[in-house]
């Protein structure tokens, strides 16, 4: 047999098995779901509830573009309002609000000996800046305790802790 006879019988083949086979149905779209509203809580019930967050359902993707951040509740933060979060692994926090361009006096302490990231990720739908987009604050092996200023827009974050395993806490206020 010639070489087009055969990839011509291996044409109608192909052509007669995707003719009897059954067509797969298109996918259905979800119903969005949205988060009941909350009660406010003060600052240290919501660190303890974000604490409870982060410890029991951590993240596994360690790569800093792939944030997979999954909007929670929003809290807006008051300049000079100390919120406190904690965990011991890789975890991102809920959503904060801060309605002004501020600086951040962030602080934390690790005691594992891996690595440590501490991230600032803008969540807000319209990124005006690219410079704010994600902040690295710190990236070390640890265990290791810190501080820094930084400064960020107006807008909707998340603190994202990356690499870690062991204990960790995160304090961060807006300056007034």
């Amino acid at each position: 047999m010639k070489r087009g006879t055969v990839l011509s019988w291996a044409l109608v083949l192909l052509t007669a098995a995707a003719c009897n086979s059954t067509p797969t149905p298109a996918p259905t779209q979800l119903p969005i779901l949205t988060a009941p509203p909350t009660t406010p809580q003060t600052t240290e019930a919501v660190a303890t509830a974000t604490s409870t967050q982060a410890t029991a359902a951590p993240t596994t993707d360690a790569n800093p573009t792939d944030a997979n951040i999954t909007p929670g509740s929003v809290r807006t933060v008051a300049a000079g309002e100390v919120v406190k979060w904690s965990g011991v692994s890789f975890a991102t926090s809920d959503i904060y609000r801060f309605s002004a361009d501020t600086t951040l006096d962030i602080t934390w302490n690790y005691t594992g000996t891996a690595p440590f990231a501490l991230w600032l990720i803008n969540a807000s739908d319209i990124v005006t800046d690219p410079n704010y987009d994600r902040i690295l604050v710190d990236d070390i092996t640890g265990p290791h305790s810190g501080s820094a200023k930084t400064k960020i827009i107006a807008g909707d974050w998340t603190v994202q802790v990356e690499q870690a395993e062991g204990p960790w806490t995160v304090d961060f206020q807006p300056e007034s």
